[in-house]
Formats: structure tokens, sequence, C-alpha cells
């Protein structure tokens, strides 16, 4: 059986200048795009239902149970939930309390300040989807 070989890390190009200092991204044209701290934000954000799952601890105080969060977001499988929610915690965005005094056991899910600081980054975001949107939606 082969050994499966590992691609080598996608570098860091937008600037065009391989290595020159990019002012926009804050490293090196060159580098590996794993330290570039908008590939890393997005990389986290962008990932299926991500956005959908946070926008739960935002607009809920920060403090979700997992039966909460699958009620809102219906559409959304049980299994998928569970996933985001561990590397959401894996990316310490949240932390994960578990409350065994109780039968049954209780489980909380609440933002880490990591996890409150994208509130600011999706309140941008959002900015500028209302300000540039070309679709024609109702926004009401």
């Amino acid at each position: 059986m082969e050994n499966a070989k590992s691609e080598p890390p996608q570098k860091h190009t937008l600037c065009g200048k391989d290595g020159e200092y990019c002012p926009i991204y804050g490293i090196k044209c060159g580098t590996n795009i794993e330290i570039c701290p908008v590939y890393r934000t997005f990389r986290i954000i962008g990932r299926k239902w991500t956005l959908q799952i946070l926008q739960e601890f935002f607009v809920n105080r920060g403090v979700r149970r997992f039966n909460e969060i699958q009620k809102s977001l219906k559409w959304i499988t049980p299994r998928v939930i569970s996933k985001r929610l561990r590397e959401m915690e894996d990316e310490e965005l949240i932390v994960r309390s578990v409350f065994p005094d109780k039968s049954p056991v209780r489980v909380e899910y609440s933002l880490t300040d990591k996890g409150k600081g994208l509130n600011g980054v999706i309140q941008t975001a959002k900015k500028w989807g209302w300000e540039w949107e070309t679709v024609e939606v109702n926004r009401t």
C-alpha cells in the first residue's frame, strides 16, 4: 500500500511579491498561509453551519444546551451540530460544562472570550453584506 503524501502547505501569495511583507495580512508573501490571521479566522468560521451555531450563542447571551441549538436549527442534523460544537471547543471558541448532579446529566456550552470576539467579525461582515449585497432580498 502506498503512503499518502501530504501536499506542501499553501503559500501566501495574495500581494504577489514573494518574500516581501504584506501590509494587508501582516505576513511575508511566500510563507505558509496557515499563519495568516485572516486565513485562520475564515478557516474557523467558514465551516458549514458554524456561523449559524455561533449566532445561537450571540442571541442567547452566550450559553446554550445541545437540545436548544437543535430545536432552533432544525435543518442541521444532530451529528453535524455535535461535530461543529467539538470543533468549536477544539478552537477554544466555546467551553463544554457538564453538570452530573442531576439526572439526566446536564451539558451546557458557553462562549469563551475568544468566541465572543467573533461577534465583531460577524457584525462587520453583516454590515458589509447589507451595504454591498446586490441580490434583492426582503430585509425586514
